[in-house]
């Protein structure tokens, strides 16, 4: 790489020639395309301008093709542009407004009609999206772009933000109206990005033909800077420094005024004696400006009016950097860069500083002369030994050239040996130096260095700066080398810098899956090369391989893949797009991930073409159960129509049973009844099936018995149950003795056991006082199926206590009798029937329950003579039995 130093003013500047630009043979000149370079030292993108003439020959095609460069001018990619520059039915094409390289490394074209359009660094088109409405008769006159969003103007002055250009849906919006028109035109436009706001929206610049500047932001809206005292001219260029914290305005009449971002301050005024304004305009690092003009090269003007010019034959294109500015012709690849304080310092003419001489010490130590032991004992004396080594580890990461590289760490190196020999000597009680000298810079700089030089190959064209090193990062500056497709140096860099080398993994396995499209490698070989590479990675993401191999239409390939991907977050989406539901649907639930399966529910419920298919998917496996459950309990939750849809045939039935005790209809009832008892019948459960059968028939039966002419009080019966109805049919019998017998035979259709029948009718018949027709049905069997005690029981809750001694009187049984005796309180009887039983137990449950003094002497002379003693429980009605002698 060659260099030259050049003075501005008190500082100075030099120019890098990293390379020459291998483009030479295809690019003639620049002046014919359209150029937008990438920062950081990225690639460059050239389309030939259709409004330039091309001199045509046989070795060049008379079709536009977008070309991708790196940055020493290899061809990386070509894209063919005749479907975008395809005329309308009124014969006009669609301009191109202009491009520019996004902080993802997508190249972003902006059209006329608003359609935007962004490739990748191979040329393969990323996303497409409009700004403009289709039914829109406006059109995009020019954009301002920084990497991560544009702000463009239309022909009716409307100004469209858009942000998140790097998204897959970015977001764009109107900002307010900047109240100029067609009499007061804006006569430039720049861009202060969000991120010197601190904001996440940009603020535009405008300049009016009225001497002054318009602010556009969404956020404060619009504001006249009203500049006309600072500037005698409308402004035609504007340039934002890279810190965001100055402004170059070139105004008509030639003047070149620096201002900072807040436009109150005026830094520098600069006549450059042109009235035209300069085809590019920007800054070189953060304190010079470069202007150039086709006749007049590439002027810099620094910060206090001193100006140099760097002369240029061919026609140029300038990218502004953080640090430098990259300036392009079609034979070389310059960078313009201020000399950095240190590199003065050490190489500055009659340069005295404590860098300089241990520069001159390392040069007396290689020659053998004692000088060098004079020089490290000035700087030790100067206490600057550790300043020194810093210089010098310094200005070794700003050079280019590899042997001043080696020079200057070697001048550090030989400074380290006196500092830690200072260092041993401090417990001695030598005096340490104010800057201790930090023990892992020399080591993180040559670290930097080696990979830089590694980027800065002729092979590799990827010209980075050691400040544009740092500010992008390792892990970015690996991401970009894989873009670019040198995987093999992206890999070395990561295991050299110990960075996860996963990334870098993936994309080659990605481009192995790519390249493989058009070989005859077979799935099982290309998934054995790509594991035996990936074994020892920890992050990777074999479903981004998946998703490679799908969309190079390799379905069965990217299933294998997605087999080894372990995280079914990646791997579910993937399944989905592929169309794979079962397999996405089966590993969401292995998961036990809620929300996964749910997404998956959701995808299914969209993209299958019926509710009916939708169903079948959750019900034909048993293992999806659970999958129909969760979105069961959502439509539950959601009271959606499509809940009845993924019942299953019990579900539906049990449904269909709740709508028929619901339903005030009749036939509503009998008919959903019946599909109640062929989904139980098809579910295999006969016996609900039974059951919803038998709710049809007593409903119709219950129908008949209401249109009956024995029904003379005109009773509602339908909907009530078997027992309830056989109660209002007995209560009804004292009015109508007919449907005594009707009452027997619906009982016996619906095989009512007789002695719930028997309870059912004695306690209708107590309760109207039939008295005379429970006698006699009292006395239709000799041992009733509920035995006399129902009888009884019945009478005395109705107050009939003599029919109830009655009844308790046919009581055969011995302990019923009893139990009888003692819910009708005829404590006399039972006493008696106790002590003839000889029963201590009953002896004292009467003894306790009866209350009566009397019946308790009596009971207690009883258990004497039957020789025992009755022991009262305190508060507790029953005693105990104790024998005596």
């Amino acid at each position: 790489m060659e260099s030259e130093w050049h003075t501005l003013g008190k500082v100075q500047y030099q120019k890098w020639t990293a390379y020459e630009m291998e483009w030479k043979d295809e690019v003639g000149d620049l002046r014919d395309f359209l150029v937008s370079a990438a920062p950081f030292g990225g690639p460059v993108a050239l389309l030939r301008d259709p409004k330039k003439l091309v001199k045509v020959d046989a070795g060049r095609a008379l079709a536009r093709s977008l070309l991708i460069f790196n940055a020493c001018g290899r061809k990386l990619c070509e894209v063919p542009w005749a479907k975008y520059d395809e005329k309308d039915a009124a014969g006009k094409a669609n301009a191109l407004i202009g491009m520019h390289w996004t902080d993802e490394l997508r190249l972003l074209c902006v059209f006329e009609n608003g359609a935007c359009v962004t490739f990748g660094l191979m040329g393969e088109v990323e996303t497409r999206f409009a700004i403009l409405p289709p039914s829109s008769k406006d059109k995009v006159v020019t954009f301002e772009a920084w990497g991560g969003g544009f702000v463009a103007l239309s022909e009716k002055m409307a100004l469209i933000q858009v942000l998140d250009v790097d998204s897959v849906r970015p977001k764009v919006s109107l900002l307010p109206d900047c109240g100029l028109s067609e009499a007061n035109p804006p006569t430039c436009m720049a861009v202060l990005e969000p991120r010197f706001l601190k904001s996440i929206y940009p603020e535009v610049l405008l300049g009016t033909t009225d001497k002054s500047l318009v602010v556009v932001s969404k956020e404060s809206g619009v504001v006249d800077m009203r500049l006309q005292e600072s500037i005698k001219a409308p402004i035609s260029a504007l340039a934002v420094a890279p810190n965001g914290m100055f402004m170059a305005v070139f105004s008509q009449d030639g003047i070149l005024t620096v201002m900072n971002t807040m436009l109150d301050k005026k830094i520098l005024s600069f006549d450059t004696q042109s009235k035209a304004s300069p085809q590019a305009m920007c800054w070189c690092g953060e304190d010079s400006i470069l202007l150039y003009w086709p006749n007049g090269g590439l002027i810099m003007v620094g910060p206090y009016g001193s100006w140099l010019r760097f002369p240029y034959p061919q026609h140029i294109a300038l990218a502004q950097e953080i640090d430098c500015c990259r300036v392009y012709s079609a034979t070389s690849h310059d960078i313009v860069i201020r000399v950095p304080t240190c590199v003065e310092n050490i190489k500055g003419v009659g340069s005295t500083a404590p860098a300089a001489m241990l520069f001159q010490a390392l040069d007396a130590y290689d020659s053998g002369d004692a000088k060098a032991d004079e020089h490290i004992r000035f700087i030790q004396s100067q206490n600057a030994l550790e300043e020194a080594i810093k210089d010098c580890v310094e200005a070794a990461g700003s050079e280019f050239d590899y042997a001043s590289q080696s020079t200057l760490l070697r001048a550090a190196a030989y400074g380290k040996v006196f500092v830690d020999s200072a260092l041993d000597s401090a417990a001695a009680g030598a005096v340490e130096s104010a800057n201790p000298l930090d023990a892992e810079l020399f080591v993180d700089m040559c670290r930097k260095i080696r990979v830089l030089n590694a980027l800065r190959e002729q092979a590799v064209g990827f010209p980075l700066t050691v400040g544009q090193f740092d500010r992008l990062s390792p892990e970015v500056v690996v991401s970009r080398l894989v873009a670019m497709r040198h995987h093999h140096l992206a890999l070395k860099i990561c295991e050299y810098l110990k960075i996860t080398t996963d990334r870098v993994l993936v994309h080659w396995a990605c481009e192995k899956v790519k390249a493989a499209t058009s070989s005859n490698v077979s799935d099982e070989e290309l998934v054995a090369l790509v594991r035996k590479k990936l074994k020892h990675a920890t992050l990777v993401s074999y479903a981004d391989i998946a998703s490679c191999a799908e969309r190079a239409n390799r379905r069965r390939l990217a299933t294998m893949f997605l087999d080894l991907e372990e995280n079914a977050t990646d791997q579910v989406p993937l399944l989905l797009s592929m169309g794979e539901f079962e397999l996405a649907l089966l590993k969401a639930l292995e998961s036990h991930n809620t929300d996964l399966v749910y997404m998956t529910l959701f995808y299914l419920e969209r993209t299958l073409p019926s509710m009916d298919e939708f169903r079948y998917v959750l019900t034909r496996e048993p293992m999806y159960a659970e999958a129909n459950n969760l979105m069961l309990l959502y439509y539950k939750a959601s009271k959606s129509s499509r809940l009845s849809a993924l019942w299953s045939d019990t579900q539906s039935a049990e449904n269909d049973l709740l709508l028929s005790l619901k339903t005030t209809d009749l036939d509503e009832k009998l008919n959903v009844l019946k599909e109640a008892t062929a989904k139980f019948t098809a579910a295999k459960m006969p016996i609900t099936a039974k059951l919803a059968e038998e709710q049809a028939e007593l409903l119709q039966e219950q129908r008949k018995l209401e249109e009956k002419p024995e029904n003379i009080r005109k009773r509602q019966l339908v909907g009530l149950s078997l027992s309830d109805t056989m109660k209002l049919l007995l209560r009804d019998s004292k009015y109508e003795p007919k449907l005594l017998s009707v009452a027997a035979a619906f009982a016996k259709k619906f095989k009512v056991p007789d002695k719930r029948f028997y309870r059912v009718k004695i306690k209708a018949l107590a309760e109207t006082q039939q008295w005379d027709a429970l006698h006699k049905f009292s006395m239709e069997k000799k041992n009733p199926p509920c035995g006399f005690k129902a009888f009884a029981v019945a009478c005395l809750a109705e107050g009939e206590k003599q029919q109830a001694e009655a009844y308790t009187a046919r009581i055969t049984a011995v302990d019923e009798k009893f139990e009888t005796l003692i819910h009708l309180e005829m404590y006399q009887d039972a006493l008696l029937l106790a002590i003839k039983l000889k029963d201590p137990e009953k002896l004292t449950s009467v003894r306790n329950l009866c209350g009566d003094a009397d019946i308790c002497s009596q009971a207690d002379k009883a258990a004497m003579d039957l020789g025992f003693q009755i022991l009262t429980g305190g508060d507790s009605p029953v005693g105990h039995a104790k024998m005596t002698n």
